[in-house]
């Protein structure tokens, strides 16, 4: 269940990320470029953070009624997190070789880091990248994952 939570707090933040990658792609200022990157940025990790804040919540509290040492689902929310990003960048990296032309898609499911992936290779073509380029954006991959749980072990070891 905590999986199909956190994959639905991971959805909802790329989609409010792309309405503001949507909103501000008329503006080409680089100011405003690099606002957005950022912006889109923290509304991921926010998102993220949040929803690890409330179930390192949750689980601390069924740990304390239960008397039990187990969590109740960590692991499951974490790779709800983690799922969406390093399947897409899984998949960005195997249709490298051809055939598939992947790279917009993978632009649009990861919309919270676009800014800065335009900025690594504005083409949308697979076959545009390089293998450099693409081991460059294996960090936006973790980034959500990274985040969701460093908030869950702080929020979880407090006493």
């Amino acid at each position: 269940m905590k999986f199909l939570k956190a994959l639905g707090v991971y959805l909802a933040a790329d989609i409010l990320c792309m309405f503001i990658n949507i909103t501000f792609a008329a503006l080409q200022y680089p100011m405003f470029r690099m606002l957005c990157a950022v912006c889109t940025a923290g509304i991921m990790c926010v998102m993220t953070g949040n929803f690890a804040l409330v179930s390192a919540a949750a689980d601390a509290k069924t740990r304390r009624a239960s008397g039990s040492g187990k969590s109740s689902g960590a692991a499951g929310a974490f790779c709800g997190i983690l799922a969406v990003p390093a399947l897409s960048w899984g998949t960005l990296l195997a249709s490298m070789g051809g055939g598939s032309d992947f790279y917009r898609w993978y632009k649009i499911m990861n919309g919270a880091f676009l800014r800065v992936i335009n900025f690594i290779e504005p083409d949308a073509s697979s076959s545009e990248l390089s293998t450099a380029e693409v081991m460059t954006m294996l960090p936006f991959a973790v980034i959500p994952a990274a985040v969701y749980l460093t908030v869950y072990i702080v929020k979880y070891s407090e006493k």
